[in-house]
C-alpha cells in the first residue's frame, strides 16, 4: 500500500502539534510495511527520512496538462515575516 499525506511541518522543525502528530501516524504506518510520501512545504533536509520519502511541494513534478494551465495564472512571492519553523 501506499499512501500520500501532505503536512505543514515534520520533526525536527515544528511550530505547533501537527508535525508531531503527522510523525506519529508516518511511523505507525511505516511499522506496517505501508510506503509513505509526505510533501510539506519547504523540506530543510535535516529530517529523519529513513524508509520515508519526504518531498518540498516545489519539487513535485508538474504534469504536462497542469503546465498548461500554470500559464494562465501569475505566481507572486510575498516576503512574510511567517515562518512555520520557527
Amino acid at each position: 500500500m501506499r499512501v500520500l499525506m501532505f503536512g505543514w511541518e515534520f520533526p525536527p522543525h515544528i511550530s505547533g502539534g501537527l508535525g508531531t502528530a503527522c510523525e506519529g501516524l508516518v511511523n505507525a504506518m511505516l511499522r506496517r510495511s505501508i510506503e509513505v510520501t509526505f510533501v510539506i512545504p519547504k523540506a530543510c533536509g535535516d529530517e529523519e527520512t529513513a524508509n520515508l520519502k519526504l518531498l518540498s511541494a516545489g519539487d513535485v513534478a508538474v504534469s504536462k496538462i497542469m503546465r498548461k494551465y500554470k500559464n494562465m495564472f501569475e505566481y507572486i512571492s510575498v516576503s512574510s515575516s511567517l515562518s512555520p519553523y520557527t
